[in-house]
């Protein structure tokens, strides 16, 4: 789709390209009557060009949001800085580019602002939690594999336990 659309703008731009050598065949001939042709080819420039133009810029856009698309897919988590300085945006710009490429790959991507992550649903995490022992009862707790939606829980007291993912 990408390729049909460069190559139909680019049959534009051809296109106006040959009319501005008309024009100026035109403007430079000797025959002034020749000159009442020039506001036509003027009209027929814009017809042309315009949309050319717009093709170009429409498949420059699609390519790039395919890109952030392939990337998004391919990440179990993706930190805002990492996507900031990959896709070289501000950060609404660069948080709306990601979560609608998310929605046209179908890949659940959810945004966690307190930590600037975003996370893929489906994917699982080793988590490692914060503090090395239950602050309810003192048990040891070890590393857990986690989903970014899951809460994790002492395996004694059943309290939840805040956890961060191991890099």
């Amino acid at each position: 789709m990408i390729t049909l659309v460069k190559i139909l703008g680019w049959f534009l731009l051809f296109i106006c390209s040959v009319l501005i050598i008309f024009l100026w065949a035109i403007i430079t001939g000797s025959h002034p009557e020749d000159t009442v042709a020039v506001p036509m080819l003027l009209i027929f420039l814009f017809i042309f060009g315009f949309p050319g133009l717009m093709l170009l810029l429409k498949a420059r856009r699609m390519t790039e949001f395919e890109a952030v698309a392939d990337f998004v897919s391919s990440m179990k988590q993706l930190s805002l800085q990492d996507a900031l300085q990959r896709f070289k945006k501000g950060p609404t710009e660069t948080e709306r580019l990601v979560l609608a490429a998310a929605a046209k790959r179908r890949v659940d991507v959810v945004y966690n602002s307190k930590k600037a992550l975003f996370y893929r649903r489906d994917a699982r995490f080793n988590m490692r939690p914060v503090h090395p022992n239950c602050l309810n009862c003192d048990a040891t707790i070890g590393p857990q594999n986690l989903t970014f939606e899951e809460d994790a829980q002492c395996p004694f007291c059943k309290c939840a336990i805040e956890m961060n993912p191991v890099e």
